[in-house]
C-alpha cells in the first residue's frame, strides 16, 4: 500500500496575488513608530492623512495582520516586523 500525497505539498498554500510595495508603504510604517497620528505621518510625507490611511489599510489587507492601532497610533508587533 502507498501512502497518499498530502495535498499541501502539491499545491501552494498562498493564493496568488498581485502587489506592490513601494518606498512610501515603508516610509509609512516607519514615521508611525515617531508621529501621534496619521495626519502628522501625512503631514511629514506631504501628503493627506486619508491617502496615508488608505495605504494602511491596503498594506494590512495584502499582509492579513493588522500593522498599526490607530488610538494610539503605535505599531503592532506585526507592523515593528514588517
Amino acid at each position: 500500500m502507498t501512502p497518499k500525497a498530502h495535498a499541501s505539498f502539491s499545491q501552494n498554500p498562498l493564493p496568488s496575488t498581485n502587489f506592490e510595495f513601494d518606498a512610501i508603504h515603508f516610509k509609512i510604517i516607519s514615521h508611525i513608530e515617531t508621529c501621534e497620528s496619521l495626519a502628522e505621518v501625512g503631514r511629514r510625507l506631504g501628503v493627506t492623512r486619508s491617502a496615508i490611511s488608505q495605504r494602511l489599510e491596503y498594506m494590512e489587507e495584502v499582509c492579513g495582520i493588522q500593522l498599526a492601532h490607530r488610538r494610539p497610533l503605535r505599531l503592532t508587533d506585526a507592523g515593528f516586523l514588517f
